[in-house]
């Protein structure tokens, strides 16, 4: 009875400790530090006796089949990733190389271990939920800088990683025209200068690669070479990624044009917000006014009131003499 009941307690114990290697038994964090996109993996390794390794996927997508490693696939998407070992037992640090960040979906993970001794692969989690860092804020996600030689530097400030191949991002730059827009802009209000980027007929679009290879969104292989810039005019300048598989990751900035010194063109300045501009910007309520336009405001008044004056002077002239009469 004793052998039975210790026997029973044996299989007890095996089959909590299968039953509770479960999703929340461990626990991927995701997060951007410095631009940088770290991911760990923690819970409980066996690395002396074991090599894990990681399958992200979609919430609807079919579990993985254990084994098929690709040593060669960096990728964490559609492959199994060997862990790196220079953690510790309970933490483990996953190396991005791909376009995790950006892609829609694949918030879950699958792990798998291979006995080193016998080569056999078993499944340790599966349907892990990793939560998505949220992207940057409209004015982080991307910068640019116009030197004067008219060539335009685009640059990514998030951690796309997208070592893995070659993206292509499109650029728009405009005049605006519709001066409210700059002071929503000020307040941290987008939605209608991104509406008016997009429906902008005038402005001009671009496409650069950026990645491993071919990268001429920046310096001399910068293939956008702004014209016909006016001073003291405001542009928007609005990009994007037509990728479907991508979240929304667009951003509109707004700058300002600049004379051009020693016979060089005029190019655009960031300005992160309107009262930081270089130009004198009169304001007249919410509706920021070109400082020429606010000039001619000025003398139309002053010589409504002069006019008014002379109407009135030749007004009571009259007037007195007909009271005369």
């Amino acid at each position: 009875m004793k052998k039975f009941l210790s026997f029973l307690l044996v299989v007890i114990v095996t089959f909590i400790g299968v039953i509770t290697v479960k999703a929340e038994d461990y626990k991927i964090v995701a997060n951007v530090n410095d631009s940088t996109l770290k991911m760990t993996v923690e819970g409980t390794f066996d690395f002396t006796n074991y090599a894990y390794f990681v399958w992200f996927a979609n919430e609807n997508d079919q579990a993985p089949a254990l084994g098929n490693v690709d040593n060669t696939n960096d990728s964490i998407i559609g492959n199994w990733h060997y862990f790196f070992e220079n953690s510790t037992d309970k933490s483990v640090e996953i190396p991005i190389k791909d376009d995790w960040y950006l892609l829609k979906g694949y918030d879950y993970a699958y792990i798998q271990k291979r006995n080193r001794e016998t080569d056999e692969y078993s499944l340790v989690a599966s349907k892990i939920k990793i939560e998505r860092p949220s992207l940057p804020s409209n004015k982080k996600r991307y910068s640019f800088s116009s030197v004067h030689d008219g060539l335009l530097s685009r640059y990514i400030d998030f951690p796309y990683i997208g070592k893995t191949g070659n993206h292509k991002l499109y650029t728009k730059i405009g005049k605006i025209t519709d001066t409210s827009l700059l002071r929503e802009y000020s307040n941290n209000k987008f939605d209608n200068l991104f509406t008016y980027a997009k429906n902008d007929k005038n402005g001009k679009l671009t496409s650069c690669t950026f990645g491993i290879s071919n990268d001429d969104c920046y310096g001399n292989n910068s293939n956008y070479k702004l014209s016909g810039i006016e001073v003291g005019s405001y542009y928007y300048v609005y990009f994007y990624m037509d990728d479907p598989l991508y979240r929304d990751v667009s951003s509109v900035l707004i700058a300002e044009g600049i004379e051009g010194s020693d016979n060089e063109p005029n190019y655009i300045h960031y300005i992160e917000n309107i009262d930081n501009a270089t130009d004198k910007t009169v304001y007249t309520g919410d509706v920021v006014a070109n400082p020429k336009t606010a000039d001619f405001k000025i003398i139309f008044i002053v010589s409504l009131v002069i006019i008014t004056i002379l109407v009135s002077i030749i007004g009571r002239k009259k007037l007195a003499k007909i009271v005369k009469k």
